[in-house]
């Protein structure tokens, strides 16, 4: 038997814990809301008490929302972990569809940075002018003529093109 004694784990606040962390004690207490977190004690004053293990809690939704995770799909994956199930097949999957989707989007970024150069090469050439008629601008739609062939057909009239959808996550 051993005569070794447990060095007692060392409990932090929610504000010690997000200090740590360097969080907002905000968005701790908005990964405590979500089920992202939970308190390993309270005080008999009603507060919230984490120990290290909570740390790296925080320290794992950092690197997951740093992948591109939301904080929905890191709530899922510390739920099957909770249940001592394996996260990793929805991990790989949802990290394999959001690369192709920022393929995608670079690839509409790519022909986005294409245009505008275009656009500021030729309006070089081009002086200031005053609205006549429906013409609003005459730099914007000078431009529409003299894209190269490729690129013209993925501007249809009518269709402005998509966004990249924000996400709003604290970062």
């Amino acid at each position: 038997m051993s005569s070794e004694r447990r060095t007692p784990k060392t409990l932090l606040t929610v504000s010690s814990l997000a200090e740590r962390a360097g969080l907002s004690v905000h968005v701790v207490r908005l990964y405590l809301r979500r089920g992202l977190l939970r308190a390993s004690r309270r005080t008999s004053a009603g507060y919230q008490l984490f120990d290290e293990d909570d740390a790296e809690r925080l320290r794992f939704i950092r690197i997951a929302q740093r992948l591109g995770f939301t904080l929905a799909e890191i709530g899922e994956i510390v739920r099957l972990g909770h249940k001592r199930e394996s996260p990793c097949p929805i991990v790989r999957s949802t990290i394999q569809s959001r690369l192709d989707e920022t393929r995608r989007e670079l690839d509409d970024l790519q022909v986005m940075l294409e245009r505008m150069q275009h656009a500021v090469a030729l309006w070089n050439d081009l002086p200031d002018a005053v609205p006549t008629g429906n013409d609003i601008c005459h730099l914007i739609t000078a431009v529409a003529g003299s894209w190269p062939s490729d690129h013209s057909a993925n501007m249809q009239p009518g269709r402005a093109r998509r966004h990249p959808k924000a996400r709003s996550q604290p970062r």
